[in-house]
């Protein structure tokens, strides 16, 4: 994602959502030692101040769930993981 890309979205609008597994592997997110290969459910959501943040929950919670309720994400490999984006949008992820 670029600043522009970013720049684009409404205030609290779902940027990007996906499922991934919980693990440590490669093509996992590792998240918690409990249920690994069990499914993450993420939401990246755009902030009220130009700012943007990735929740994520498992996916049987639901979209809503996980905005309301899920853990951020915080770690930049995470991050990029899910939303690759550049260096500019790094920056203005709300840690």
């Amino acid at each position: 994602m670029t600043l522009e890309q970013l720049e684009n979205f409404s205030p609290r609008a779902i940027m990007a959502q996906g499922v991934i597994e919980n693990g440590p592997e490669k093509h996992q997110l590792y998240m918690t030692n409990y249920n690994v290969g069990k499914k993450l459910l993420w939401v990246a959501i755009k902030g009220g101040a130009d700012d943007w943040a990735i929740y994520i929950h498992w996916e049987t919670m639901g979209v809503a769930y996980v905005i309301k309720s899920g853990d951020k994400v915080y770690s930049n490999e995470s991050i990029r993981k899910l939303v690759p984006c550049d260096d500019e949008v790094l920056k203005r992820y709300r840690k």
